[in-house]
């Protein structure tokens, strides 16, 4: 079941980021840009472990098997959405922190920014990668019950994100080590 889900998440990433993308090609943004948010997401979104994303499948599976319930075929997809909107979110802040770092590699590859064409455009493209996040709730979400709660959640786990990152950058500058802080 494990290989199972964890094919049929990629599935749906794939469905999100054309989706993000037709949605470029709607709003009529020019087609260099296009081919750059396609290509950015691509690098950045789906390599990792996928454990974040994969648990809001796991969690939603156990709530409903406390219930003696199973999970329809919606609330799946929909349970990966946002498994998916986790790792959005997960890939802005390491696009960001490698930046903040001066990171060389990410993920065996490496990091976005370090590409030739990319360099500090990556500053807007983690944005873009937090904005794309709250695209996709809204798409497959908004009109839920639950749908403000999840607003809120994104943006309380990227205030805590962004503040313990400040302690991160504050009390141990690139090139600097003092265990004293």
């Amino acid at each position: 079941a494990k290989d199972d889900d964890k094919t049929r998440f990629m599935t749906v990433f794939r469905e999100l980021a054309d989706g993000l993308v037709q949605d470029e090609i709607d709003d009529q943004q020019v087609k260099i840009a296009v081919e750059w948010i396609k290509r950015m997401i691509d690098y950045n979104v789906p390599h990792g472990k996928l454990n974040r994303g994969l648990a809001v499948v796991d969690g939603v599976r156990a709530l409903k098997a406390a219930k003696n319930e199973t999970v329809g075929e919606e609330e799946l997809k929909r349970a990966m959405v946002v498994g998916w909107c986790i790792e959005f979110l997960q890939a802005y802040f390491l696009v960001a922190d490698d930046i903040m770092d001066e990171s060389v590699t990410r993920r065996g590859q490496p990091c976005w920014y370090r590409q030739p064409d990319v360099k500090m455009t990556a500053i807007n493209d983690g944005i873009l990668l937090e904005m794309m996040l709250y695209k996709c709730l809204k798409k497959y979400c908004k009109g839920l019950e639950c749908y403000a709660d999840l607003v809120e959640l994104f943006h309380d786990v990227t205030y805590q994100t962004a503040s313990g990152q400040l302690i991160d950058l504050i009390t141990a500058p690139i090139g600097v080590v003092d265990l004293s802080k």
